[in-house]
């Protein structure tokens, strides 16, 4: 595995979203006939929810520092994005549609990336260094 370029790979939540896809594409694999449109919806999902994590956790040079409004607006993206998927998810529970299992893992990682997603909003304030936030959380881990 190669060493993390940047401070957002190193984040928790960052990881959960790349083995939620995983799960997204078993999910897809599992689910019977023409069901086409709802796994093209949860891949571009997990996309949409792995690229504003990145962005709200973006390393900018000093001259070009990201305000913290931007980074919310970024982090707040994804909690909408993770919604949406547990939405997707909770119906294909309910109608038993795909890989249940799959399905049950993906909804806990969901949780997982919520509660990331709501700590790292309560760290943006002034001076905010992804850098730093995401050395600290390696710490946690």
């Amino acid at each position: 595995m190669m060493e993390p370029l940047y401070a957002f790979e190193k984040l928790d939540v960052y990881h959960a979203t790349n083995q939620l896809a995983r799960l997204v594409g078993a999910i897809c694999a599992s689910l019977p006939g023409k069901k086409d449109r709802v796994a093209r919806k949860m891949i571009r999902s997990n996309v949409i929810l792995g690229m504003t994590i990145a962005s709200g956790n973006a390393e900018r040079p000093d001259h070009d520092l990201m305000s913290l409004d931007d980074r919310r607006h970024y982090l707040r993206m994804a909690q909408s994005t993770v919604r949406t998927m547990r939405r997707i998810f909770l119906d294909l529970k309910r109608d038993r549609l795909g890989s249940q299992s799959h399905i049950s893992a993906a909804l806990e990682l969901l949780e997982r990336i919520d509660h990331g997603l709501a700590e790292n909003l309560t760290q943006l304030r002034p001076g905010y260094d992804p850098r730093e936030y995401a050395r600290a959380q390696q710490r946690r881990l």
